[in-house]
């Protein structure tokens, strides 16, 4: 039995907006008669990259810069990403940061747990590895909680 050949018969491209979170990329979408294409990373009707501020921020979280993360979104996906775009996204997880530092603690924790978690962090231009600190607290209820790094 032989296996079939697909053959997509291609009219031209037109250029169409897809939105990843904060930023608006142009991508070039294929004209074709028979409708038989269907694109793997953004698909059909889609405006949004899903996932993708979450991949911009797992590479920020493993030190990569905003060069590097440029660099490794245009060899895996061929998309040019503005250094704003990246800053934007990464600057909004800062900002949950501040906020999840300034929320009320409880008067009274129990248990209090304190361990630390050995992670690796680019400084001087260098990966090195660094302790983090932690703080773990079993409120009232018998909840536990993160209480600072």
């Amino acid at each position: 039995m032989r296996a079939k050949r697909l053959t997509i018969a291609v009219t031209g491209t037109a250029t169409r907006r897809a939105r990843a979170s904060l930023d608006k990329q142009e991508i070039t979408v294929p004209h074709e008669r028979h409708s038989e294409f269907e694109p793997i990373i953004v698909k059909k009707r889609q405006t949004r990259f899903d996932g993708f501020d979450d991949k911009i921020l797992s590479l920020y979280v493993r030190g990569m810069s905003t060069r590097d993360i440029q660099a490794q979104l245009q060899d895996l996906y061929g998309v040019d990403v503005s250094a704003g775009l990246i800053f934007n996204v990464t600057d909004a997880v800062e900002a949950e940061r501040k906020l999840w530092q300034k929320r009320p603690l409880d008067a009274l924790y129990p248990i209090v747990y304190f361990d630390a978690i050995v992670v690796k962090v680019r400084q001087d231009g260098r990966v090195v590895n660094k302790a983090i600190h932690l703080a773990l607290g079993v409120n009232l209820s018998g909840t536990k909680e993160l209480l600072g790094m």
